[in-house]
């Protein structure tokens, strides 16, 4: 399987060298974007700021699901794909958009606030 070049998605340059484990550097001054390589596809999920802010917000209330004993990780990942429309092995929140933590974060909250009732 080839190894994808991880790409600065807004202005299409190769990214430079790595500033850590996960950030990369593009071309052009401050502009970085986090790299993951992607182990099932060997791509890599680029992400800004701000979608790395709302990654990490909706694995904050998504967790909640399983960590709280309301369904199994598992089981939660399959509805969630279901949800979402997706096939289960590409449901991965590091790969999602930022409208797509939006709607996680909806259907989390709702799932919890009828759990709580």
């Amino acid at each position: 399987m080839a190894l994808t070049v991880p790409r600065c998605p807004e202005h299409k340059t190769v990214m430079k060298g790595a500033i850590d484990a996960t950030l990369r550097q593009c071309a052009r001054p401050g502009c970085q974007w986090e790299a993951r390589r992607h182990r099932c596809r060997g791509r890599y999920a680029l992400s800004d700021g701000p979608t790395r802010a709302s990654r990490k917000a909706t694995h904050a209330v998504f967790d909640l699901l399983w960590s709280d004993g309301h369904m199994r990780r598992r089981s939660a990942y399959r509805k969630l794909a279901k949800h979402l429309g997706m096939p289960l092995r590409r449901c991965h929140i590091r790969l999602f958009t930022v409208q797509q933590c939006d709607a996680v974060q909806t259907w989390a909250c709702d799932i919890l606030a009828k759990a709580a009732i």
